[in-house]
């Protein structure tokens, strides 16, 4: 694998610093530092800090993508469980400095970022029909009633994670983490399929 090009750099640099951070604390000084690059160079590369900000998403969203949700040996909803507390190791490792960036740009745009609303709309539309495709073979292992909504369920599910994540951020430790999986998937799925 090559060396990493400066436009390359500058992504990492902001998808690290944006998730860290939040979009209106990071300014694009703090992503070229943070890149070892120029603050000129950042406009040779990128229209404008939202422009950055939908690239860093779409490489964020891409490091998600989990082989754990396709993995078809393992039953759908036990590799649900692994896909969330795979994604709660990984904050766990940054020791919950970062969250979600699709949620911290949520957050924090509005309006006046239409090209960052749109694409964290669309990357939790990702997120949910992924979540919602595993909890389909769910129900066609009989793991969750016929008549279940997955799309209904998918959303409850990722929005709930969402706040779990919020909430080990403000605390510092994993139990929000360890309650969202409890409830999910010691309860409610378990539940439902009753």
């Amino acid at each position: 694998m090559g060396r990493p090009n400066l436009k390359d750099k500058i992504l990492d640099a902001a998808v690290d610093r944006l998730t860290a951070k939040g979009y209106g604390a990071t300014s694009v000084q703090d992503i070229t530092d943070a890149a070892g690059a120029p603050k000129g160079s950042f406009y040779n590369h990128f229209k404008s800090k939202e422009h950055l900000a939908v690239e860093a998403l779409g490489l964020y969203q891409a490091g998600l993508s989990s082989e754990r949700l396709l993995d078809s040996s393992v039953p759908p909803l036990q590799r649900l469980r692994r896909h969330f507390e795979w994604m709660s190791e990984l904050i766990e490792a940054k020791e919950y400095h970062n969250g979600c960036l699709m949620g911290g740009l949520a957050a924090f745009v509005d309006s006046e970022q239409p090209l960052v609303q749109q694409a964290v709309s669309a990357a939790y539309t990702d997120m949910t029909t992924g979540i919602a495709a595993v909890l389909g073979e769910a129900k066609g292992t009989g793991d969750l009633p016929a008549n279940q909504s997955v799309s209904d369920l998918a959303t409850v599910i990722f929005d709930a994670w969402e706040g779990a994540i919020l909430r080990v951020r403000v605390e510092g430790r994993r139990r929000a983490f360890d309650a969202f999986v409890s409830v999910i998937f010691d309860q409610l799925l378990p539940g439902l399929a009753r």
